[in-house]
C-alpha cells in the first residue's frame, strides 16, 4: 500500500481537551479502561448524560500524538512497566533494541541489557563504527626490492614503486619493478622485500606478472612469507594449470633450464627484468 498521508499535527493541538484517566473519571467522563461509560448512551429521559466534547478531543489528541511521534521516526524509551512482544523496538541508552522474547510485568521484566531477550539494532553508522571505522583505512606507498636469498645483488632500478590500501588488517598491494644495469648479480632464491606491513600468518594469492628477463613469462607467489613477522614475498613458478612447479631462483645468462630470473641476455648484454604484482594479505 502507498505511504499514508502524514498528519500535520496532533488532533486538537491548540483546542480544549481533557486528559483521559486510566480508570473512571467520574459521571459521564471517559477513561482508558472503560471508554465512555454506559450512562452516556442512556436516553436523557432515563437519566443519561451526554459524553464530553473535551473527552473526544483528549482521546483523539492522545492517539494522534503517538502517530505523529512515529511518523517523525520516534521510538519509545524502554519502560519496565510495559509488556513487550516479539518484534517491538525500543530506545535504551541512546540505542535501539528489538525484542526477541516476550517480556515485561506479565511474565518477567528483562531490560535490553539482557541479550537473550533483546538484540541491539545496528544502524549504518553503528556498522561503520564497529566494523569499518575510517581510522582503520589508510593508503600510501612502499618501495619494493627484488633480492637474491644467497647474494642480494646490486643494480639500478628504472622503476621501483608500490602502493597500498589498508582496511582493518587487510592490506591490498600493487607494485612495479624494472631493473636496468647491475654491478653485482643476485643469486639464490628470488624474493621481493619491503612490504608496507608485517604479515600475519601465511598469505596467498599475491599475483606477479613478469614481462622480460624470465624463463617463464608468467609466475606468481602462492605464499607471501615463511611465517609470522616477515615483510617479503618469495616467488614461485607455476605451470599452465596454475600448479606450483618450483621456487624461482636467480641465474646468469648461460642457464637454459629450470625456472629462473636472469638480468642478462644470452649474448651477455644487459637487459631489463620487469615485474608487476598485486594482491592482498593479512597484517599483524
Amino acid at each position: 500500500m502507498p505511504e499514508p498521508t502524514k498528519i500535520p499535527r496532533p488532533f486538537a493541538d491548540s483546542g480544549d481537551k481533557n486528559s483521559i484517566p486510566d480508570s473512571s473519571g467520574g459521571l459521564g467522563f471517559a477513561s482508558w479502561q472503560e471508554g465512555f461509560p454506559a450512562i452516556t448512551g442512556t436516553p436523557f429521559a432515563q437519566g443519561g448524560v451526554a459524553p464530553k466534547r473535551a473527552d473526544f478531543n483528549g482521546i483523539f489528541n492522545a492517539l494522534s500524538l503517538a502517530t505523529v511521534w512515529q511518523q517523525q521516526g520516534g521510538f519509545y524509551e524502554y519502560d519496565a512497566t510495559t509488556d513487550y512482544e516479539v518484534g517491538n523496538v525500543v530506545e535504551y541508552n541512546n540505542d535501539l533494541y528489538k525484542c526477541l522474547t516476550a517480556n515485561g510485568p506479565g511474565s518477567a521484566v528483562k531490560a535490553p541489557t539482557d541479550t537473550t531477550v533483546w538484540s541491539k539494532v545496528m544502524t549504518a553508522a553503528d556498522v561503520a563504527a564497529a566494523y569499518l571505522p575510517t581510522s582503520t583505512i589508510s593508503t600510501g606507498t612502499w618501495t619494493p626490492e627484488l633480492v637474491g636469498n644467497t647474494t642480494p645483488g646490486t643494480y639500478t632500478y628504472k622503476q621501483q614503486n608500490g602502493t597500498f590500501i589498508k582496511i582493518g588488517d587487510l592490506v591490498y598491494i600493487a607494485a612495479n619493478i624494472e631493473i636496468g644495469d647491475y654491478t653485482v648479480h643476485p643469486y639464490g632464491r628470488a624474493y621481493i622485500t619491503g612490504l608496507p606491513f608485517v604479515v600475519y600468518g601465511e598469505a596467498t594469492a599475491i599475483n606477479v606478472r613478469g614481462t622480460s628477463g624470465l624463463s617463464n613469462s608468467f609466475f606468481k607467489c602462492t605464499r607471501a612469507v615463511t611465517g609470522n613477522g616477515y615483510s617479503r614475498i618469495f616467488l614461485q613458478g607455476i605451470d599452465q594449470s596454475n600448479n606450483v612447479i618450483d621456487d624461482l631462483t636467480f641465474s646468469n645468462s648461460s642457464q637454459t633450464s629450470g625456472r629462473y630470473l636472469s638480468l642478462a641476455t644470452p649474448s651477455g648484454n644487459t637487459t631489463t627484468c620487469q615485474i608487476r604484482l598485486s594482491g592482498c594479505y593479512r597484517s599483524q
